[in-house]
């Protein structure tokens, strides 16, 4: 989480070198939230001779970055074409992801199967006694009576 709170201290930056013009575009408590939650303690270590990509920048960084730029700086046209590669890119996501979780699926119904199977061959090589409780009882004083038979005799 530390992250996210260093990128916000980023950001502030960018936003104190960026044009009134830009900044009017985004709302207020953005802003606000922005430098509320910072990092004062972290040290941005920024070029401003250099383009934003050639920066070493926070990934969280980035996407802030991309977030307020799509979402209050950029036309509507534009706005809309990145939306649209958010939703495709977010597809493609989700469809790996869940050819990773079938997959993992299937591995545990083949480990559920290889698991019953050898149950099953171990329950027909060693047959197993289930013995009653009336059975143990009636056994016991059956063994009881014989010993003290013997015993007599």
């Amino acid at each position: 989480m530390t992250k996210v709170y260093q990128a916000f201290t980023e950001i502030s930056v960018m936003l104190n070198h960026m044009d009134n013009e830009i900044i009017n575009k985004i709302p207020k408590s953005f802003i606000l939230f922005i430098e509320k939650n910072k990092d004062l303690k972290y040290k941005v270590n920024i070029d401003w001779s250099k383009k934003i990509n050639d920066q070493p920048l926070l990934k969280e960084t980035r996407i802030i970055l991309a977030l307020l730029y799509r979402d209050y700086i950029c036309s509507l046209e534009e706005k809309n074409k990145l939306l649209k590669l958010d939703y495709k890119e977010l597809k493609i996501q989700e469809l790996v992801r869940n050819k990773k979780y079938d997959l993992k699926l299937k591995n545990i119904k083949n480990k559920t199967v290889q698991y019953s199977k050898e149950k099953n061959n171990m329950q027909s090589v060693m047959p197993i006694s289930k013995k009653t409780l009336y059975y143990r009882i009636k056994n016991n004083i059956r063994i009881f009576i014989l010993k003290l038979l013997s015993k007599n005799i």
